[in-house]
């Protein structure tokens, strides 16, 4: 590399990152739930219907990245489906039995800041400065007189003492 002074050849990936696979959870998690809403099955109730939509959009989301996407080793790629596929399964069945059923999810990866539909959040602070904050919000869901804000996160649960606590993602 440093006599001929050649840049050093990356070796390609095997898998995606933990990143892309987060993004596809995303996608399919509001491709559900917007049919979901349009069909007027929300909030869920534990149908077959429910399940069905499910494994159809997901599989609709995996055809869709193995043709446009990357992949990387294609036996890793099966398993990393099924990994996505239990991941959603645990998060229907949390959904069924965590959430209060009179809220109702209503808005899907809701963008705001500059260049949205929805203007920044500005922050004054004691001195008078001013924050601006830009973000994406995955779910918002409604109950009379209520909102619940869902932030859709892939590594581990808090803890329930931990829940309620404000952290930033940088």
């Amino acid at each position: 590399k440093y006599i001929l002074k050649l840049d050093e050849k990356e070796e390609p990936d095997i898998e995606m990152d933990n990143l892309t696979q987060g993004n596809i959870l995303h996608r399919i998690l509001e491709r559900v739930y917007r049919t979901a809403k349009d069909k007027g099955m929300l909030p869920f109730k534990g149908g077959n219907k429910e399940s069905e939509l499910l494994l159809k959009k997901a599989k609709l989301v995996f055809e869709d990245i193995e043709k446009n996407g990357f992949i990387g080793n294609k036996g890793i790629w099966e398993i990393k489906k099924s990994q996505i596929m239990a991941v959603l399964n645990r998060f229907y069945k949390n959904e069924l039995e965590k959430h209060n059923t009179e809220f109702t999810p209503e808005y899907f990866e809701i963008k705001f800041g500059k260049g949205e539909d929805i203007p920044l959040l500005n922050i004054i602070l004691s001195n008078k400065e001013i924050i601006h904050i830009k973000g994406k919000i995955d779910r918002i869901d409604s109950a009379p007189g209520a909102l619940r804000i869902i932030d859709y996160k892939t590594g581990s649960a808090p803890e329930p003492d931990e829940i309620g606590k404000v952290y930033f993602q940088i």
